[in-house]
């Protein structure tokens, strides 16, 4: 089954360049030089086994809610929902494709879309 994705703007690399192949999505784990390739344009991300995650800072928890909030609203439009861990000064995301148990694409995409916020 391919999955596509059509809400919002396109994701955007670390330059502000739009990522056109980011909209049409198939599912599938990325092997390690995709992967590679995905991370290098994606600001802050990490591979964490079969994770993607980002951690942020803040000056209080008010802008930690506030981000986490943003987070989730792009997370319901993607129909794709990270781990995420906040609190005061902080939060921490975590993505995966769990019923490909793995990173895939459809991680890609919503990890260059939270980097727009």
């Amino acid at each position: 089954m391919v999955r596509t994705t059509c809400v919002g703007e396109w994701p955007k690399d670390k330059a502000g360049r739009k990522i056109r192949k980011a909209k049409i999505m198939n599912r599938k784990i990325l092997n390690e030089k995709e992967l590679l390739d995905a991370v290098a344009i994606l600001d802050g991300w990490a591979p964490d086994g079969i994770m993607l995650k980002k951690s942020r800072k803040f000056k209080n928890f008010a802008e930690a809610l506030e981000y986490v909030n943003k987070v989730g609203a792009l997370a319901e439009a993607a129909d794709h929902h990270p781990d995420i861990t906040f609190g005061w000064g902080y939060a921490d995301l975590a993505l995966t494709t769990h019923d490909r148990g793995g990173i895939t694409d459809v991680d890609i995409s919503l990890a260059a879309k939270i980097d727009g916020i």
